[in-house]
């Protein structure tokens, strides 16, 4: 017989063999976890299972929720027919204003003035808007790129210098992410001739091609870019599935020439090569784009049609963070609005997502690295930064399976800001499983795995590889050790 245990802010808890505690948003979920620690540590009853029931609402998350070995056997669940959403976001309650700063409306087109509308962020206590250079999931992405020579995985933003802040600020309107005002995505601008020191790299005879990101350009950049303080460029600077984000440090108009900030591109610059602006002001030409004024703190908006919109900014690095705990299951929740991954699971046993949605993240929906046994199960990944789930063990010396897996789960809209190597499923290790999933609407990869004794099975794969050239919708190489994976009965269209 279980155990009902009704909490509030005064609980008197009551546990045992598969007792229940209902939640609500007022508790929130890091006392709950506290006094189920508590209540546990009192009874010494740490390896009984329990489960955490949440009631209907939002559970708002600052920073994410750390849970380690005292909180294994614990089901978080939503309770029957709740719709339970836990966000690493802060929702804007206060109405919009007209943008009437002389110097921020002078900077927007001219066709957007009427549109646009502001934020103050200040006002509503948020001063950390994050760096959209930096990666703060790139440990994961480095350790992939060592142990199977895909020096790919780290491209696309670079980690933070001194690893500290939370990630990129975005912002999501009635669950949909908005775009960052940027370059119409119907135009590009190229690479002219090449400035810094010349050599040849690459297959047959090479390509001619600059270690430094100092160059001309051929189009005329828009003017209205001279005004923007903090101007950024994305470019497949070098191949066409390598891109990186970069700060314009040096404009010479009159030279038509541009510098870039350090870390330079490890695959350097080519002439020809395509890019585009982003983080400009003078770009917010559309609906969906917005931009944050960092002297002003106001946020610009040109909102979608209509009124009563749900607005939410991502604050939270993270929403779970887990370390060594076990039989950690989360259930039946939707979970979105970090800056990083939603959730990340480090040398866990048996702990899984299951029947889960994570939506509108700023990089991959599931990160698991070491451990046994872990992964996703009939779960919904979309809108992510980044890619699906990464599965990541360190079997390859002993061959030792982890049995990490992701099962019939259904990832598309990824790769939205790293778009290059953020597949819907990495494998990396021995062991892993990829089976029944629908992966579909990406830029890239479907799945990118490295290791022994993998199993991609009957996973159908669609409208996949899209903005890329020189990648399959599944992909592998560059090791010898790359040995005993299957691919069985898998469903590719529409590729």
């Amino acid at each position: 017989m279980k155990l009902i245990c009704q909490v509030a802010f005064a609980p008197l808890f009551c546990l045992a063999s598969g007792a229940v505690f209902d939640v609500t948003p007022e508790m929130g979920l890091a006392k709950a976890r506290d006094l189920v620690r508590a209540e546990r540590a009192n009874r010494s009853l740490s390896a009984e299972s329990v489960t955490v029931r949440l009631a209907s609402g939002r559970y708002e998350l600052p920073a994410a929720l750390a849970l380690d070995g005292r909180d294994s056997n614990v089901i978080w669940c939503a309770a029957p027919g709740a719709e339970v959403r836990i966000s690493g976001g802060q929702l804007i309650a206060c109405s919009p204003e007209p943008v009437t700063d002389s110097g921020l409306l002078k900077r927007l087109p001219q066709k957007s003035r009427s549109h646009v509308v502001q934020f103050d962020l200040a006002r509503l206590g948020v001063t950390d808007f994050g760096d959209s250079l930096y990666n703060h999931e790139a440990d994961v992405q480095s350790r992939i790129a060592q142990t199977w020579n895909q020096g790919e995985f780290v491209m696309g933003s670079h980690p933070p210098p001194d690893n500290s802040g939370t990630g990129r600020m975005e912002l999501f309107v009635d669950d949909r992410p908005m775009t960052i005002a940027r370059t119409a995505t119907n135009v590009v601008y190229h690479i002219k001739d090449l400035l810094g020191k010349k050599v040849r790299r690459g297959p047959g005879g090479g390509t001619e091609v600059c270690l430094e990101a100092r160059f001309t350009y051929a189009e005329d950049l828009p003017s209205t870019w001279d005004a923007e303080p903090d101007p950024h460029l994305c470019g497949c600077w070098c191949r066409d599935w390598a891109e990186q984000h970069q700060r314009i440090v040096r404009h010479d108009r009159e030279t038509r020439t541009l510098e870039l900030s350090q870390p330079w591109h490890q695959y350097c610059y080519k002439a020809g090569a395509e890019f585009f602006g982003f983080n400009l002001l003078c770009e917010l030409d559309e609906q969906g784009e917005w931009y944050v004024d960092r002297a002003s703190h106001k946020m610009l908006v040109w909102l979608p049609e209509g009124t009563g919109h749900r607005i939410e900014i991502s604050r939270a690095g993270r929403l779970f963070e887990l370390n060594g705990a076990s039989n950690v299951v989360f259930r039946g929740l939707i979970l979105e609005a970090s800056r990083n991954s939603a959730v990340k699971m480090k040398d866990c046993e048996s702990c899984r997502l299951e029947s889960c949605m994570v939506r509108n993240v700023g990089q991959h929906a599931l990160i698991v690295e070491d451990g046994h046994g872990c992964g996703a199960l009939k779960c919904d990944f979309h809108g992510m930064g980044g890619g699906g789930a990464f599965l990541v063990d360190g079997g390859r010396q002993s061959l030792d399976s982890s049995g990490h897996f992701v099962e019939e789960c259904d990832i598309y809209d990824f790769g939205r800001w790293n778009r290059m190597y953020r597949p819907g499923v990495c494998l990396s290790g021995v062991g892993q499983r990829a089976v029944h999933n629908r992966i579909h609407d990406c830029p890239h990869a479907a799945i990118l795995f490295f290791g022994c004794d993998l199993l991609m099975q009957s996973n159908e794969v669609y409208r996949t590889n899209r903005e890329t050239k020189d990648c399959g919708a599944f992909y592998s190489g560059r090791s010898w050790m790359l040995r005993g994976n299957r691919i069985l009965d898998n469903f590719f269209h529409d590729v």
